[in-house]
């Protein structure tokens, strides 16, 4: 029990500092790259939960030999005399220090640290599993509460629109009063939440494009592929860049819909634009749930993201993506090199 506890501390330990390194170079080539489109760039934090996921159940993760081995071998063979004189010294100090009526009454063993290392992460996924649950549990009570749409006309259109991005049929439409922007809660049974409020106030265009945001995320299928980093999240709940590339990815993708929006629908971007302030900001959304922006640090990043009008060459999105692939993701652990085996010492001259 002991050896797979610490075999799982131990992927956890390797695979939190590929995490920190991938996260690292995904923040760089964003940065260094600002034309980089925003479907690209969700890809990449999608592939960060990605590597942090195999990291803990890959078996047999790529070693590269890039410690020193000598270090390690004169280390070793420097500790070894003093741990067999240890172990040799051992029972007689246990004797000795023992009285003689519990010198042969077996010890009552102690928790060794890797069960109390286990316990905690334990303890913490646990947590992440509760709140999540919450959370679910909530988006589910929106949906229940929510009236069923009476409007035929805009159910009709919602159902062409659908066909239009290659869906077999539309999400459920429901009205709401607790929400103030559109939610697309899923991912199984999708339903499309309108808010009751702001519904009267947007006009035919901005409805159209707010229901084809939605639709692109189901075409997309957002909310399935967004169940990876949530559950990286909650695997290494205690890596804060982990944390990060999930929030990433999550506003990479409501880029990526904004940009397809504008881009293969006709619609203006100053107009989308200022649906997008209309709406606002909302609470960040639970699993399974697309919605409005969290807060207005990502909406205003978004409105940003829809000035860009130039974007990198297709074959540089895809080497870019293919290189995080090949490199990034496969689980990695760094051991000692093997040292190079001495030649064999010269036979000795015959005796005539």
């Amino acid at each position: 029990m002991d050896t797979m506890m610490s075999e799982l501390l131990v992927r956890l330990g390797w695979t939190s500092l590929q995490s920190a390194v991938l996260v690292a170079l995904v923040w760089a080539v964003c940065r260094w790259l600002p034309r980089l489109p925003a479907a690209t760039r969700c890809r990449l934090w999608w592939l960060v939960a990605l590597q942090a996921v195999l990291g803990l159940v890959w078996s047999s993760p790529l070693e590269l030999a890039v410690l020193p081995a000598a270090d390690i071998d004169t280390a070793v063979m420097a500790t070894q005399p003093m741990q067999q004189q240890a172990l040799a010294l051992a029972p007689a100090a246990v004797e000795t220090a023992l009285p003689p009526s519990l010198a042969l009454a077996p010890a009552a063993t102690a928790p060794t640290w890797p069960l109390r290392v286990f316990a905690l992460w334990a303890s913490g996924l646990l947590l992440m599993l509760a709140r999540s649950v919450h959370a679910y549990r909530q988006s589910r009570a929106l949906v229940r509460n929510a009236a069923p749409c009476s409007d035929v006309g805009l159910q009709q259109a919602l159902q062409l629109a659908a066909e239009a991005h290659g869906l077999a049929r539309a999400p459920q439409l429901k009205i709401s009063a607790q929400i103030r922007s559109p939610q697309l809660i899923g991912p199984w049974n999708p339903v499309l939440l309108l808010p009751a409020r702001e519904l009267p106030m947007m006009g035919a265009d901005d409805l159209d494009m707010a229901l084809t945001h939605e639709l692109i995320h189901l075409q997309r299928r957002d909310l399935w592929w967004g169940l990876l980093p949530a559950l990286a999240q909650h695997l290494l709940f205690f890596h804060p860049l982990v944390h990060l590339a999930a929030r990433e990815y999550s506003l990479a993708r409501e880029e990526a819909c904004d940009s397809a929006v504008v881009a293969g629908h006709g619609h203006c971007r100053h107009d989308y634009g200022r649906l997008l302030v209309q709406l606002g900001v909302a609470p960040r959304p639970a699993v399974g749930v697309a919605s409005a922006s969290p807060n207005f640090r990502s909406l205003k990043r978004r409105l940003l993201t829809l000035q860009q009008t130039g974007t990198l060459p297709r074959a540089v999105s895809v080497g870019v993506t293919a290189m995080f692939v090949l490199v990034g993701v496969v689980p990695l652990r760094l051991v000692a090199a093997v040292p190079p085996v001495p030649p064999a010492p010269p036979a000795p001259p015959a005796l005539a």
